[in-house]
């Protein structure tokens, strides 16, 4: 009984060495994020919302949608940053236009940013909310691993 036991924790040990040894860490639990752009009148012309998670050196997006006003255009933008070196790593964007006749949120789906090229990963990610229509306002949020 005692040899099982001393093995299953000689295992785990090495399984948490190994991890750390490789930069492998779980993926953690889902966490809210958004940015706004509000034009200086104080209405609000572009939100982009949605859920991340962490893993490894990635971060992973669910459930994101951007708001966007009635005849009006708007960018969500992602950046993912390596904050190591303060590079670059990865970026997406979308564009998406509201003809309808009341202002809405559209669901989106950025693929994520990957950051398995680097040392680090992606440590740090910036969401920001472009408004197109009225010359490019940008409201940004950023998010420490």
């Amino acid at each position: 009984m005692l040899l099982k036991r001393l093995t299953q924790a000689a295992i785990a040990m090495l399984t948490l060495v190994t991890a750390a040894v490789v930069g492998v860490s779980p993926a953690q639990a889902a966490s809210p994020f958004s940015a706004t752009y509000t034009h200086s009148g104080g209405a609000v012309a572009v939100v982009v919302r949605g859920d991340y998670s962490w893993s490894n050196r990635s971060v992973s997006f669910a459930n994101v949608e951007i708001y966007v006003r009635v005849d009006e255009c708007a960018k969500a933008r992602f950046e993912g940053w390596n904050v190591q070196t303060g590079s670059l790593l990865d970026a997406d964007e979308w564009e998406v236009c509201n003809y309808n006749s009341t202002a809405q949120y559209f669901p989106i789906a950025p693929p994520g940013l990957n950051g398995s090229c680097c040392y680090g990963g992606v440590g740090r990610f910036i969401v920001k909310a472009i408004d197109v229509t009225h010359g490019g306002g940008t409201g940004s949020s950023t998010y420490l691993r």
